[in-house]
């Protein structure tokens, strides 16, 4: 959902006098809160009847930046004469791609998933400039001045889990991380979501420290870790939601693919990023693990040398800077 920020100031910049909603899940709001392109927002939980609500608006145009069926039918309810979406293909419901006026084709190679979405203008003619193309997380200062009363800052923030635990180095491997950063004297904050998965992670990571470390896992809201984010001196972290928090908030930030793809959903404009991978001939593979196993052989095998190293080298460029 943070990616889709730089649309909205692209889809601004086309359409100054435009009033711009969106419709989406309610506990991915905190991403485009207080976004200043964005007027209002609707959310998917509240079921059919949000169908009819966005009809009353009588939209000109409207976009859907995925290939659900949900955000095609908020299209079709929308009324709006323009109606722009992913091609779909042969998948969804009988007739979707009658919805769309304008179709967004797949690109066959790499491609940021912040510039497919703006290829959703492109097709109507425009072409977004690359001053409208800001990754902005808002976050209000009284979260922030909570955040810091809690936590301070210069911490190293270690957020070793995403809730696709494919996509996470296993805990044995973040635990001699931590341990060894500990150990160098630097103070580390851990953070996670409150999943009942990525807490038994948190459990075993913890179960395996040989030192004390201060934990806010579980505990923030989006706009907390946003907080947590900005005060710490660096996030190390997988391919996951703080990732792209980080490079919104142009913070040091080392992090590591597996299955993924680093060049779809790669650093953006944070000339801070480190991306770590092994060049496997198999990946990315875009699977749940290897052979959807929900085990990632091209991270179970990462040395954490290789993490350390980047980490210190991070910091080395911090303290020279």
């Amino acid at each position: 959902m943070l990616l889709t920020s730089p649309f909205l100031y692209a889809l601004k910049e086309a359409y100054p006098e435009a009033q711009i909603d969106c419709y989406i899940p309610k506990g991915s709001y905190p991403m485009l809160e207080g976004h200043p392109a964005l007027n209002k927002a609707f959310f998917k939980e509240d079921g059919f009847t949000v169908f009819f609500a966005l009809r009353k608006e009588k939209y000109d145009l409207a976009f859907n930046l995925t290939e659900g069926d949900r955000g095609a039918l908020a299209c079709l309810f929308s009324r709006a004469k323009v109606r722009v979406g992913v091609d779909p293909g042969k998948s969804g419901f009988l007739f979707k791609r009658k919805i769309f006026s304008h179709l967004v084709e797949h690109c066959p190679n790499p491609k940021h998933t912040i510039e497919k979405n703006l290829d959703a203008l492109r097709v109507l003619g425009f072409s977004p400039t690359p001053e409208c193309r800001a990754l902005t997380l808002a976050i209000p200062e009284e979260v922030e001045e909570k955040i810091h009363d809690e936590y301070g800052t210069g911490y190293i923030l270690f957020h070793p889990v995403s809730r696709w635990l494919f996509k996470s180095l296993p805990s044995d491997t973040n635990a001699k991380i931590v341990n060894a950063l500990v150990a160098e004297g630097h103070r580390v904050v851990l953070s996670s979501g409150p999943g009942v998965e990525e807490m038994r992670y948190i459990e075993a990571l913890q179960s395996q420290l040989k030192y004390p470390v201060e934990s806010a896992a579980g505990k923030t809201t989006l706009k907390e870790l946003g907080a947590l984010i900005r005060a710490s001196r660096l996030v190390v972290c997988p391919d996951s939601v703080p990732f792209h928090m980080a490079n919104a908030l142009q913070k040091p930030v080392v992090t590591y693919f597996g299955p993924t793809s680093e060049k779809n959903w790669g650093p953006w404009r944070n000339p801070h990023a480190t991306v770590i991978t092994q060049e496997l001939p198999c990946r990315p593979c875009f699977r749940a693990g290897c052979a959807n196993t929900k085990i990632s052989d091209c991270l179970v095998t990462l040395c954490p040398e290789r993490v350390l190293n980047s980490i210190r080298a991070s910091l080395a460029v911090e303290t020279t800077v």
